[in-house]
């Protein structure tokens, strides 16, 4: 029904009217397969504020996956940072879905200085802030990210830091490290 008409207050009716209850498997699903990152952050918030479906972690994720692959970074950092005042919990895997998606964008050194210019940097520092502690996938996604954009500095800052921390190494961190080996 969404696939082939635009968001309007008629669809969200007929939704309505088609919907006895709105759970968590049928919002995931819809946010999953709605036809584009748009429908689908339209969906998302619409459930929200009519107050048919209270927003939980994987729903949380699910959208911010999306709207990170469609480059609507923005619109998905307000929303992870949205979370705590609406009661949700936030963890490291919301971070690294909305760094890898940054990641993604910027495939090539100019995105990834777009990237900083526009603040998704401090996404990580943001994630420290509160008080949720990086793991090795977090380090790593952002040590490739460096890597990618030719700061072999910051990558290696950031793999001295995650030492600090006592976060060990994956194989995915270490295949990484190697390829600076690429780049000098």
């Amino acid at each position: 029904m969404m696939a082939n008409r635009a968001w309007t207050t008629r669809l969200q009716n007929s939704i309505r009217n088609l919907v006895p209850q709105f759970d968590q498997s049928l919002v995931y699903n819809v946010l999953d397969n709605a036809r584009n990152s748009e429908h689908a952050l339209q969906f998302f918030r619409w459930v929200e504020r009519a107050g048919l479906f209270q927003h939980d972690s994987d729903t949380h994720l699910k959208i911010i996956e999306r709207l990170g692959r469609a480059s609507k970074l923005n619109h998905a950092r307000c929303i992870l940072l949205d979370m705590p005042k609406k009661g949700a919990e936030l963890d490291e895997d919301m971070f690294v879905v909305l760094i890898d998606s940054c990641g993604g964008y910027m495939m090539a050194k100019r995105f990834f200085n777009k990237m900083v210019e526009e603040g998704y940097e401090e996404i990580f520092v943001e994630m420290k802030g509160k008080n949720i502690a990086p793991m090795v996938i977090s380090y790593t996604t952002m040590i490739k990210g460096y890597i990618s954009a030719g700061k072999v500095d910051d990558a290696l800052r950031m793999f001295e830091e995650m030492k600090n921390f006592d976060v060990k190494p994956n194989a995915v961190t270490c295949t990484t490290l190697l390829s600076l080996s690429v780049v000098w």
